[in-house]
């Protein structure tokens, strides 16, 4: 039997094993092309942040290395398949606090990190929510 529970902020939506099946082979036929558009849109982001990340010759380094270095991205699958997750982020651990001159005081984090992809996140669910309905209809 199905049921959604709902808490403190979250919900789970537990599923029958026939349902689970259903939604198993529906992931696997659509996850490729979710994968492939989430890497493109991860390494956009990355690549714009990077350009555009305020560190040059006129700031000094912490611990050694710039935190423009410090820029990463990964799409990752989780192992039963249900999950994928795309993520652009700076593993520097006073990257939010970096707040360059020109962006009236607002971080580097917020304007080149967390901005573009909430700027992002209705275009891309319809866009992959459209893939979703041609894979399953096609």
């Amino acid at each position: 039997m199905s049921r959604i529970s709902y808490g403190r902020g979250s919900m789970s939506v537990v599923v029958d094993d026939q349902t689970a099946d259903l939604v198993r082979r529906a992931i696997e036929r659509v996850a490729p092309g979710m994968v492939a558009r989430l890497e493109q849109v991860t390494e956009e982001l990355y690549q714009s942040a990077h350009q555009r990340w305020p560190v040059g010759p006129d700031k000094p380094e912490r611990k050694g290395v710039h935190s423009r270095e410090l820029l990463a991205r990964d799409v990752q699958v989780q192992p039963d398949g249900t999950t994928i997750r795309a993520r652009v982020y700076c593993t520097a651990a006073w990257s939010k606090y970096i707040k360059p001159k020109g962006l009236g005081g607002k971080t580097a984090f917020v304007e080149y990190l967390r901005k573009p992809l909430l700027k992002l996140r209705k275009p891309l669910t319809a866009e992959l929510g459209s893939l979703i309905v041609r894979e399953m209809q096609g």
